[in-house]
């Protein structure tokens, strides 16, 4: 049994003599991820290096003809042979290609691919080019040695090819270590430490220690617990007459008697939710912010008067209230005194024993009205009064309450800060 395997040159030492496999497989194998697909041979994951300028992205003419253009940017094309390593190569400036004429009565598709010509010697070059599909017979398969950019559909008697004409096909590839962006469905095998970003969901993705992604399941999108989206989750129960904001603190329309519960004070009602997924070890900051709250009495109330009247915003996790921030609203002869709109964060903590256990969880921003009763009327509208009209189903509203709030300006979201011991 040997005692030892050896593995040639290493980088960098005197005198040695190198071969393009040493080369593309110890400079690749730091500038691209491997896929962890085999454990018996590296597999580098080739694909186009990000960039702000849209790197490799394949676009209409300025004037639309029978060309395209391709982005310069830089990419990474593995060996036709696992375990061979990966080429890196670049198109340093946009370039043009020419699509060809399409008479035969079908629509073809053709490929735009970047690949390399490797005949292991001085004659081997790397390429960008368009690989003609037959007319009928759909989108042709990518050569060996090359990777996708784009789809060309290319319909019979075309005088010009335009983005509508153009299928972004580009994959996208990272050193290790780097942040990879892909759609659910193509995201590879993860590997430890490695984060992607779900083009899909638009959120960050973390190894789930089985070779997947937490939140991702069977090749579809789920909630991660790495998660930096603006909450959805609306839930105003039953909402404002007018349809304000995100909603007031109070159950009941408006507080009306022939609507429903008129005194809801102290009802907390929740507004906004945000799922995500912990592991029992990851801590969070959850991020609350809200618009300007104001009495619903000084919206229905032709002379409201409201000495003392607040609203509380909370922070809950799965029920339990971590935070909250109290807000004086008050009204009075028509013209409102709304509570300042602000923003808090909370940090989970494993000192305190509020690491989120492993499961799903429940954050929600919450509104809750305390001494905002006003003969028949209670509750407070939290957010958003720009597209309200000056009248509503009971006379005209105080101009004071209608510039009072100018901004919905109200979201809960929840990102992963930090690991911590269970």
């Amino acid at each position: 049994m040997a005692s030892s395997v050896s593995l040639g040159f290493p980088l960098y030492c005197d005198g040695m003599t190198w071969s393009s496999l040493l080369q593309r497989s110890f400079m690749g194998g730091a500038a691209a991820w491997d896929t962890n697909a085999s454990a018996s041979a590296v597999n580098p994951l080739g694909g186009v290096f990000g960039g702000l300028g849209n790197p490799l992205q394949v676009t209409q003419a300025g004037t639309p003809n029978m060309t395209v253009l391709v982005n310069a940017g830089y990419c990474a094309v593995p060996n036709a042979t696992q375990g061979h390593g990966v080429y890196l190569f670049g198109q340093t400036a946009q370039g043009t290609l020419t699509v060809a004429s399409n008479t035969s009565g079908s629509t073809r598709v053709d490929i735009i691919v970047a690949g390399v010509s490797d005949t292991g010697n001085s004659s081997s070059y790397c390429f960008v080019e368009i690989v003609e599909g037959t007319p009928g017979s759909g989108q042709p398969a990518t050569p060996s040695a090359s990777i996708l950019l784009a789809a060309v559909t290319v319909a019979s008697g075309a005088s010009s090819i335009t983005n509508s004409n153009i299928t972004d096909k580009r994959a996208f590839t990272a050193a290790p270590g780097g942040i990879l962006p892909a759609a659910a469905a193509a995201l590879p095998a993860s590997a430890p430490g490695q984060v992607a970003y779900n083009t899909t969901t638009g959120t960050l993705q973390r190894p789930n220690g089985s070779g997947g992604w937490t939140g991702l399941a069977s090749g579809s999108a789920g909630i991660s617990d790495v998660n930096t989206d603006t909450g959805t989750g609306l839930t105003p129960g039953n909402g404002s007459r007018y349809g304000w904001g995100i909603g007031y603190g109070s159950q009941g329309y408006g507080g009306w008697w022939f609507f429903g519960t008129y005194d809801a004070d102290g009802q907390i009602t929740d507004q906004i939710q945000e799922q995500f997924t912990a592991d029992g070890a990851t801590d969070f900051a959850i991020d609350a912010k809200w618009g300007l709250a104001v009495p619903e009495a000084a919206a229905d109330g032709s002379s409201p008067s409201i000495t003392n009247g607040q609203c509380r915003i909370l922070l809950l996790l799965d029920g339990t209230i971590l935070d909250s921030v109290c807000l004086r609203c008050a009204a009075s002869g028509g013209t409102a005194q709304p509570g300042d709109a602000g923003s808090f964060t909370y940090y989970t903590s494993a000192i305190l024993g509020t690491t989120p256990a492993a499961g799903t969880h429940t954050a929600v921003l919450a509104v809750q009205t305390q001494h905002t009763l006003s003969g028949t009327l209670s509750g407070a509208h939290v957010g958003d009064l720009a597209s309200v009209g000056t009248s509503g189903a009971f006379g005209t509203l105080p101009a004071g309450f209608l510039s009072a709030l100018t901004q919905e300006n109200c979201y809960l979201r929840v990102a992963a800060v930090s690991a911590s011991t269970p």
